[in-house]
């Protein structure tokens, strides 16, 4: 599968919003959508416990990385299941392009950082063979859930 954009805007569509469990947050909004890998690893980010007090993510268990990276990289399995992302330091005016019809545009040059709130353990596999065949696996199209 090809994922295809231009001008570093993604196409998306825009998911109910999930509310918000503090008193007074306006409710947040999802968009889902697939991005390269290469994309992607140019501007994921892992918050993790052993990184940060305040993270949340466990640290990655390269065992479990090493065989799913194996198996990707000779074709034995996909990776079907969407990354949960999360980006922080710009709102969604910021960061979405309505478009016709509908239509919705993640705008990449516009963000810093993407967060991996779940995928660490596929992220980390597509993330190697990103460094080590980028030719190969830098259009690799990975499913995300943005918050």
């Amino acid at each position: 599968m090809n994922v295809g954009y231009h001008n570093n805007e993604v196409p998306v569509v825009q998911g109910n919003s999930i509310r918000s469990t503090e008193e007074g947050k306006q409710p947040l909004p999802m968009y889902l959508g697939a991005i390269k890998a290469g994309d992607l690893c140019r501007r994921a980010k892992i918050d993790r416990i052993s990184d940060n007090s305040e993270g949340y993510q466990r640290d990655v268990n390269q065992g479990r990385v090493n065989i799913l990276q194996n198996e990707l990289a000779n074709r034995r399995v996909d990776l079907s299941t969407a990354l949960l992302l999360n980006v922080r330091d710009k709102g969604e005016d910021e960061l979405i392009k309505k478009g016709k019809n509908g239509f919705c545009y993640l705008c990449l040059d516009k963000i810093s950082h993407m967060w991996i709130l779940d995928g660490q353990h596929r992220y980390a596999a597509i993330e190697s063979l990103v460094e080590n065949a980028p030719a190969d696996w830098s259009s690799y199209p990975l499913h995300f859930i943005l918050m």
